[in-house]
């Protein structure tokens, strides 16, 4: 077995589906034989329409956004082994999804990230995304809810529709603005319709519809809504040396060299209270690495023109 060979296995039992098609790629270039040669072509290219970017219909524009995250930069991202663990674990349900429905057992790979905000649920649910090697597809809450009545329960539905007809990661980010518990809002009647609508969606996915959703309100999120989800996860805030391994990510992924009492300096933006938040300390690396570029070129006499 070849090193090429040991890479693909392990990426396909760690559920690493970008690399595995990426090693699967190379190994296919370096087939060379002519008994072979139509067996390789046929999959590069069945690869290459893999790489194809998803294309969202017309009647979904504004409503769906779908990134790409063939090329997410993993290396930069700071995944703690609880948050891991409820990765795979939501990674290995969408592989047993085709023997489970065989067997006529209902099991949606679903999951509810929740805590404070500028913890890092969104960041995951995008590396999630990344490592199953599908298309990260976020609902646009702006465009989701219109002002006719039965409009926005319209909307949800093509949404699930698509999510059920495509391959991809769909994401609800804060779904505490359209899930509230029934009863607690001024215009009751309307978001007991849209929760309601989100409920019957959710029951009619499939065993290959992969959703997430996130939310710093956990406490107002409908409970009938929230079982729906077969995962509940709580992501939490970093502990110091957390912090720091995400200061040193950061630059280490920037190709920037830094020393310890900067990133001792960095990582304390984001505390509060002893914790501290991910999003305030990439902002604070960001003000940094800005600092690090402008003093640079005015150290090389390399200024771009400023504006008149």
């Amino acid at each position: 077995m070849n090193d090429n060979e040991r890479l693909l296995l392990s990426q396909v039992c760690n559920d690493n589906l970008t690399g595995a098609r990426q090693t699967a790629e190379r190994i296919l270039n370096g087939i060379t034989s002519n008994k072979d040669q139509a067996f390789r072509d046929n999959l590069l290219r069945t690869l290459q329409q893999r790489k194809e970017f998803l294309k969202l219909p017309p009647n979904l524009d504004g409503l769906l956004i779908a990134e790409d995250m063939s090329s997410y930069p993993e290396t930069r991202l700071l995944v703690r082994d609880r948050d891991r663990a409820v990765l795979n674990k939501v990674c290995a349900a969408r592989r047993a999804a085709s023997k489970l429905e065989e067997k006529g057992i209902r099991y949606v790979p679903s999951l509810l990230l929740h805590g404070e905000s500028g913890c890092g649920k969104t960041e995951l649910a995008r590396y999630l995304a990344h490592i199953m090697g599908v298309p990260f597809v976020w609902v646009n809450f702006s465009s989701l809810v219109g002002q006719y009545l039965g409009s926005t329960q319209e909307r949800i539905g093509r949404v699930f529709q698509f999510a059920r007809e495509h391959e991809c990661l769909l994401c609800f980010d804060e779904l505490d603005a359209i899930g509230m518990k029934r009863g607690m809002a001024q215009d009751v009647g309307e978001i007991n319709r849209i929760t309601i609508a989100l409920m019957q969606e959710l029951d009619r996915c499939g065993n290959k519809t992969v959703i997430v959703a996130t939310t710093n309100r956990y406490d107002h999120i409908d409970p009938a809504l929230a079982r729906r989800f077969a995962t509940h996860h709580e992501v939490r805030k970093l502990n110091e040396s957390e912090a720091e391994s995400v200061v040193r990510r950061f630059f280490e992924y920037a190709g920037v060299a830094i020393d310890d009492d900067t990133v001792s300096h960095l990582a304390h933006w984001g505390q509060f209270s002893g914790l501290f938040k991910p999003s305030i300390i990439v902002e604070s690396c960001t003000e940094k690495l800005v600092e690090l570029i402008v003093a640079e070129e005015d150290a090389s006499g390399n200024r771009p023109d400023e504006a008149n």
